[in-house]
C-alpha cells in the first residue's frame, strides 16, 4: 500500500502533517516561525501553538491554524500537528541542491 504524507506550502516553507512534537521542544508565544534578516518579513502562525526544537518549528493546531507572511496569501491548516521543512532549489550548474533563502 502506498502512503503519502500530506503537506502544505506557504512561500518557501513546507508543512508536513502528522508530526511528533519533541518532548523537550520549547513553546514560542510570539507566533513568529521565521524572520528574514534581509527583508524584515516574517512567517507567523495564528490560532495554534508554536514549538521550537534546535531551530526547527512545530505547530500544534487544535482548530484551524493560519500561516501568514507579508508577501503571500494566508494559508489555513486543518487541526493537527505539523513539522516545517524548507523548500529546496537545485542549481544545475553546480549540480547541488540547497534550501531556498528568503
Amino acid at each position: 500500500m502506498n502512503h503519502r504524507q500530506r503537506f502544505w506550502q506557504a512561500g518557501d516553507t513546507l508543512w508536513f502533517e502528522g508530526a511528533s512534537i519533541p518532548k523537550d521542544a520549547t513553546e514560542k508565544k510570539d507566533g513568529i516561525i521565521l524572520h528574514s534578516d534581509t527583508t524584515g518579513h516574517s512567517h507567523k502562525v495564528k490560532n495554534a501553538q508554536l514549538f521550537m526544537k534546535d531551530g526547527k518549528p512545530f505547530i500544534v493546531a487544535e482548530k484551524e491554524a493560519v500561516l501568514t507572511h507579508e508577501e503571500h496569501k494566508d494559508l489555513k491548516l486543518p487541526p493537527g500537528n505539523y513539522e516545517m521543512k524548507i523548500v529546496k532549489e537545485y542549481d544545475h550548474l553546480l549540480e547541488e541542491s540547497r534550501n531556498v533563502i528568503d
